[in-house]
């Protein structure tokens, strides 16, 4: 006897084997207690929810002759011979194959003929939405008024292709994706009840990899069960077959990437290939791994991760943060895209890895890649010294790197308000001082000028963007005033544009060009005088 696929074997008999869609169970069964059974159905779902199931049990349940709570019994004869395919009130159609306007004419034709043994005729076309202009014009009149005793039953992956004056004439029902807890225990009734031995994790890996497809599960089961059919099923068998890798990998990669490491990064990926995995595959899953981090982020709740990594997936997402963890998956969902013209995966994965541990190489101008670039230059040890600038002319030879822990603190009794001669000094000694910064701070102040508000200081920005950054270390700018003039100095940041606007003045100086044409215009006009501003 040829081997039956797994998905075949397992697919559901009555309404209480349907799992993860309560919603539609309880609606066809209350229409079938009632006998308010509509002549038109739409099943609107992804792949494996369950759609084609559900128009059998319902077909089955219109003809059965001992109907249940469950639905159909399985034990009359028009439940036996639908089990059997040989139902002849039971019409299933592949629009795929049967899409043009001469397969819906037989289909208006037969409609005509009554059912058998007093029955319901059932019509299950699958993918329908498969089914070209032609077609679809002719199905309206008779899917809008069928004869009596004849239900339609329209299933498909893409509603959106569906006219709608098709739609119109539905009772529209969409699946929802099966959630992983709810296969997870499916499999696991049934693994147990067939004996066959596999992991938790193994289990639980085929779940979420799967989509929310439950014939995409059963098909990777029937797989490993196959190819592993006298030993345990464990995780590290699923991974072999799949071509995926563990967990642990993008952990790592991760974590170069957190650190700016390229060569950490290459020497993952490098493992990863060497050991035959999928790129495209390992793509895929580094970003569902970001997506874990950004959801444990964001708002602390577990989903699809397991208790025993939860604490690993918020220690790293909290040392990444959510920009961060949101522009990576921008990029590689990107390369992912890109992978389909490209003939060499790991090329391009290896290039965007260089790509996000060398922010200072990004000339795109984007903001994230300054960010980065601040981020990297934050990381490094306060212990490494950094390069030295060319020494710039000071105009006070007494100015000195400033260096919170360096220098004793000003006692209370030192700190006076500023002066205006003080606050003079501090402009003007502003173009080295603000050298004296340890990055990034030095970084920020780089493009700006020091100008007197009142009493305190305002700090003119160039560069709007950089003003949110500073005023974080508002406090330890403050500090170095403090520290190098023993003065109190309230500080103001602002941007250059609105700083001119507030301060500018109008110019006394005469414009040349309209005096010249002014003159011209008088000359034109007799030498007369004219008044201009």
């Amino acid at each position: 006897m040829p081997h039956l696929a797994l998905y075949r074997r397992l697919r559901p008999k009555d309404f209480s084997e349907i799992i993860g869609q309560e919603h539609i169970v309880r609606i066809l069964k209350n229409q079938l207690s009632t006998g308010t059974v509509s002549h038109a159905y739409l099943f609107c779902g992804t792949r494996g929810t369950g759609k084609t199931s559900m128009a059998k049990i319902l077909a089955k349940a219109l003809n059965c002759t001992n109907l249940t709570d469950d639905g159909p019994c399985g034990e009359c004869q028009s439940c036996i011979a639908a089990a059997q395919n040989r139902n002849l009130n039971i019409i299933e159609i592949d629009a795929a194959s049967n899409n043009g306007v001469d397969n819906i004419r037989e289909i208006r034709e037969e409609v005509k003929y009554p059912p058998q043994d007093n029955g319901v005729k059932v019509y299950i076309i699958d993918e329908v939405h498969m089914l070209s202009t032609g077609a679809f014009n002719a199905l309206l009149k008779t899917l809008e008024e069928p004869p009596a005793k004849v239900v339609f039953i329209l299933a498909t992956t893409d509603p959106q292709r569906i006219p709608a004056t098709i739609l119109s004439r539905c009772v529209r029902l969409d699946f929802r994706r099966i959630t992983v807890d709810e296969m997870n225990a499916a499999l696991r009734e049934f693994t147990g009840a067939e004996n066959i031995q596999i992991t938790d994790e193994a289990l639980r890996y085929i779940c979420s990899i799967s989509d929310g497809a439950m014939r995409d599960a059963l098909s990777l089961l029937d797989q490993c069960i196959s190819y592993y059919p006298d030993e345990e099923i464990g995780l590290n068998n699923v991974l072999e077959l799949t071509g995926a890798v563990d967990n642990r990998v993008f952990f790592d990669l991760m974590e170069a990437l957190i650190a700016f490491d390229s060569g950490k990064s290459l020497s993952v990926i490098d493992d990863m290939v060497n050991k035959g995995r999928d790129v495209n595959r390992f793509i895929s899953d580094f970003i569902y791994h970001l997506r874990n981090l950004l959801i444990i982020t964001s708002s602390e709740a577990t989903g699809d991760i397991l208790v025993s990594e939860r604490e690993k997936y918020i220690e790293q997402g909290k040392k990444a943060g959510s920009q961060r963890i949101m522009a990576f998956i921008h990029e590689f969902s990107a390369l992912s895209a890109a992978l389909r013209f490209s003939f060499n995966e790991r090329i391009m994965l290896e290039c965007l890895c260089i790509k996000l541990c060398n922010p200072q190489s990004d000339e795109s101008g984007d903001n994230s890649a300054l960010i980065a670039r601040i981020e990297k230059l934050e990381s490094i040890p306060r212990a490494v010294s950094l390069p030295k600038a060319e020494k710039v002319p000071q105009p006070d030879d007494t100015i000195k790197p400033w260096a919170p822990s360096g220098l004793p603190k000003p006692t209370a009794k030192s700190i006076s308000k500023s002066l205006p001669k003080d606050i003079d000094t501090v402009v003007s000694e502003w173009p080295a001082f603000r050298k004296t910064f340890q990055a990034p701070i030095s970084a920020f102040l780089e493009d700006t000028r020091l100008e007197p508000l009142g009493e305190g200081l305002c700090i003119v920005f160039s560069n709007n963007s950089w003003i949110s950054h500073v005023s974080e270390r508002k406090g330890m700018i403050s500090e170095a005033f403090l520290e190098k003039y023993g003065k109190d100095f309230p500080l103001t940041f602002i941007a250059a544009s609105e700083y001119n606007i507030r301060h500018g003045e109008k110019s006394s100086e005469p414009d040349t060009k309209k005096a010249d044409a002014a003159k011209q215009l008088a000359e034109k006009l007799g030498n007369v005088e004219i008044e201009w501003e």
